[in-house]
């Protein structure tokens, strides 16, 4: 598992970029704006290939594996952080909204790009991104609709 995570992209991208931060030096103009443009096509390049994945299949929930994880995301993770901003964390009324809604946000991508890279659990990951889209509907304009204003 350690020779896994050395070899990881994110994990080697991170430190690189870490290190190279730490030089001071700064980033020549055409190699940031490769990366503004690479970068901005990898979500929707990422959502391509989870809708692909699903066209596939037959939407066949596995309830036991993932019926647990959308609430989980969508219900106990805000409700964390607003735990946390009340007692140890104080914020004024903007910021408490920004954090509520980014911990309420679904499922990123990135989830089932490193399921597919490591084949494991796929099918799950896709399932549980689509639920989380389409469930937090309702939870995000709770949010908005309490703190926005």
């Amino acid at each position: 598992m350690a020779r896994a995570l050395v070899r990881n992209p994110l994990i080697v991208s991170s430190f690189a970029g870490l290190a190279w931060n730490l030089t001071g030096l700064g980033v020549p103009k055409p190699l940031v704006n490769f990366c503004q443009l690479v970068g901005s096509a990898a979500g929707p390049c990422a959502l391509f290939a989870i809708g692909v994945f699903l066209a596939g299949r037959p939407l066949a929930l596995a309830w036991r594996k993932v019926g647990w994880m959308v609430p989980l995301k969508l219900a106990v993770q805000p409700l964390l952080a607003w735990a946390l901003i009340e007692t140890l964390f104080p914020l004024d009324r903007f910021w408490t909204g920004a954090t509520l809604l980014l911990a309420a946000l679904p499922t990123g991508a990135l989830t089932f790009v490193v399921a597919s890279q490591y084949q494991t659990y796929v099918e799950e990951t896709s399932q549980v991104i689509l639920l989380s889209t389409i469930a937090s509907v309702p939870v995000l304009s709770v949010i908005l609709v309490v703190y926005a204003g």
